[in-house]
């Protein structure tokens, strides 16, 4: 019974210790396009995450436009995929990377992340790391701005470096908004960076991420109406739920030119050992107990 016991401590330790695992990420409009092409691409994604059960969810919508340099990209120039309640934060993009590298190539892209944590902690701003080794070194043409310069190593957002190297260039954005992050929800940015390297180019990239954190309800209020916690609804409304990996399997995402978006949504290790111990708990006590009945049936 004492070596039950202490297996079974030793696995629920085991839960108090794992760490979250993001896995889920975005890579999109990587080494596309040539000489006089135009590319932009697109990514909101919604996140929320439940520090107390280490659970969450996301929302992806991705927009992928490729055509002729300096081209105004109608609605049906465009790919347009939405990927709901998926089985997981989606906390990685990497977009635009080697991209658009003949004479004469337009590229636009853009990052919109909102971050909502469940539970309690103080958003910062990200670290940048921003048109480093870009432009030829050379004073910006007008019309043309980089804000910040920055050059942090390993930073959330990297974008816009070593590109638009080409000589003659037409104009170069790239700026990150007003953004907050946190560690409690690691994420990355990298985009726009070895892209339009032809002469005659120009590049726009831009990345905005807004995190908050929000008091778990321990009502259960916003899973459901009038239901206790786990009956009418999670402290995290129930996000991630409603979807499944088939909105994922049933999109074009894969596609060379397009979106490949994973999400994972497997059981934690924790989970399991948890219910391993409880069972040998159960177990040991049921043995300790027939054990005692059968010594008092053989003293009387």
């Amino acid at each position: 019974m004492m070596g039950v016991v202490l297996l079974a401590g030793a696995l629920l330790s085991v839960v108090g210790a794992s760490p979250p695992a993001f896995a889920a990420s975005l890579s999109q409009c990587n080494g596309i396009a040539d000489d006089g092409d135009g590319v932009e691409c697109d990514v909101t994604i919604t996140n929320e995450w439940d520090m107390a059960a280490g659970t969450g969810s996301s929302t992806v919508v991705t927009r992928v436009c490729v055509g002729a340099a300096g081209v105004d990209f109608g609605a049906g120039d465009c790919t347009v995929i939405t990927a709901d309640n998926l089985a997981d934060v989606t906390t990685s993009v990497d977009q635009c990377n080697g991209t658009a590298n003949g004479g004469g190539s337009t590229l636009r892209c853009t990052v919109t992340m909102t971050n909502t944590i469940i539970g309690t902690g103080t958003p910062g701003a990200p670290s940048v790391n921003q048109c480093n080794d870009s432009f030829d070194s050379l004073a910006l043409p007008a019309g043309s701005f980089c804000d910040p310069v920055q050059a942090t190593t390993d930073a959330t957002i990297a974008q816009c470096n070593n590109s638009v190297n080409g000589g003659t260039q037409v104009s170069m954005q790239c700026t990150v908004g007003a953004s907050t992050v946190s560690t409690s929800l690691p994420v990355t940015v990298d985009q726009c960076n070895g892209s339009v390297e032809g002469g005659g180019s120009l590049l726009e990239c831009s990345t905005q991420i807004t995190t908050q954190f929000v008091p778990a309800d321990d009502e259960g209020d916003d899973g459901g109406s009038g239901g206790d916690d786990g009956t009418g609804g999670s402290d995290s409304g129930g996000a991630g739920s409603g979807g499944s990996d088939s909105d994922l399997a049933d999109s074009d995402l894969s596609d060379s030119d397009a979106s490949t978006l994973a999400a994972t949504g497997a059981l934690p290790l924790h989970d399991t050992l948890g219910a391993l111990a409880l069972l040998l708990v159960i177990g040991g006590g049921a043995l300790l107990a027939a054990r005692h009945r059968e010594a008092r049936r053989l003293e009387g």
